[in-house]
């Protein structure tokens, strides 16, 4: 949860503490009791954050520092992807309006229709029913536009 959305007025009852608390009484009791715990949930959120902010070199300072850290092993796996994938990540910041999410609602679609179909008898069939669901498929309208 963002550092942003813990709430320090609202104390109430939880299940698993036998005092009222709030959600940052929470995390804080958490943080405590593992150091380990504590800079990983700091390198996560100064990542986070860069992100949220569009700030690439802090993002970039953050994974180079997180590797020489003592963090966990899946967190430094993590890091070492991140760097990997530096000039990825780079245009991420550099172009945060660009999104794959319209490419990824297409694939989910037709993996509806695949699941549904249970199966076309002809390859070609399958992709008509794709490009005809998508809508990708248009008639020739050189006729209506030459008459126009």
């Amino acid at each position: 949860m963002p550092r942003n959305q813990l709430r320090y007025e609202t104390y109430q009852p939880y299940r698993l503490f036998d005092w009222l608390t709030h959600t940052s009484g929470i995390v804080d009791y958490l943080l405590e009791s593992s150091n380990e715990l504590k800079m990983t949930d700091e390198m996560i959120h100064q990542l986070r954050e860069s992100l949220e902010d569009l700030r690439f070199g802090r993002f970039e300072h953050g994974v180079n520092y997180g590797l020489t850290l003592a963090l966990p092993k899946s967190l430094k796996t993590v890091l070492r992807t991140f760097k990997h994938y530096h000039t990825y990540i780079q245009n991420t910041f550099t172009y945060p309006q660009l999104t794959n999410g319209s490419i990824e609602g297409l694939n989910n679609k037709i993996k509806g229709l695949k699941q549904n179909a249970y199966g076309y008898r002809n390859y070609s069939h399958f992709k008509n029913r794709i490009l005809l669901m998508m809508r990708l498929y248009a008639p020739n309208r050189s006729s209506k536009i030459a008459a126009s």
